[in-house]
């Protein structure tokens, strides 16, 4: 059964000047990977006023992500502390905090972090990889993921999420958001400045890189803003 939950596909009429390229690639390569943290980190002063921090940008995380995982914190009464992996500036995190939750934030763009910082998030907020992460096992209840994923070499999938279980306590949740599409890499440039490179995965593929490693999937959405890929998201239960 799972949680009642949205499972039409929501479509935002905003509009943005991103350009999206599909690539005949599968995968990500390291270079592309190394460009988009320089990309993140070079220009996160536009990415944070022009994407993460515009008007109704924390109103449509709230609708299709953010208040969904956090109601199913409140559900299944996991108290303990929430993760939030590329929390760039910490918006949702900020939000999450203020709804009564702890929250530990981590990001590769030491820019990002400390634009949080300045902005006043007094919630811990770490320059971190989310593929090494160095937390003890079963220390967080929740992991908000939201697209961070589609940064990572489909190879890496089952071993960051291998990670996140780890640290995770049983029956932890977690909100992990995939770029829907056919299987090809894509890049963007935009407004913010700089390429930035993405995985698309299917619906049926990004379900079974969860059930695959023991997650219980509770309840699952689509949505898409301006041109770009739809975001398909997971809630998820950690069973061990």
């Amino acid at each position: 059964m799972g949680i009642a939950w949205y499972d039409i596909c929501y479509i935002m009429t905003r509009k943005n000047s991103s350009e999206v390229v599909f690539l005949e690639q599968i995968d990500l390569s390291d270079e592309q990977i190394a460009e988009t943290r320089v990309t993140y980190e070079s220009n996160a002063d536009k990415y944070v006023l022009n994407y993460e921090r515009r008007p109704g940008a924390l109103e449509e995380a709230r609708l299709f992500t953010l208040d969904p995982f956090l109601r199913a914190l409140e559900k299944y009464n996991l108290k303990g502390k929430i993760l939030f992996t590329g929390c760039g500036s910490g918006r949702d995190l900020e939000e999450a905090t203020r709804q009564g939750f702890n929250c530990v934030g981590i990001d590769t763009s030491l820019h990002m972090i400390n634009i949080g910082k300045i902005m006043g998030i007094a919630s811990p907020l770490m320059e971190m990889n989310m593929e090494k992460m160095d937390f003890p096992s079963n220390s967080f209840d929740g992991i908000f993921c939201e697209t961070a994923i589609a940064h990572v070499k489909k190879k890496s999938l089952n071993s960051l999420l291998l990670s996140f279980k780890k640290v995770l306590t049983s029956g932890g949740m977690l909100l992990i958001t995939f770029r829907k599409g056919d299987g090809r890499v894509y890049l963007t440039e935009d407004k913010a400045g700089g390429k930035r490179y993405y995985i698309t995965v299917t619906r049926r593929r990004a379900e079974k890189y969860l059930k695959d490693l023991g997650f219980e999937i509770i309840g699952k959405s689509s949505h898409k803003v301006g041109d770009r890929p739809p975001y398909y998201n997971l809630l998820a239960i950690n069973k061990k």
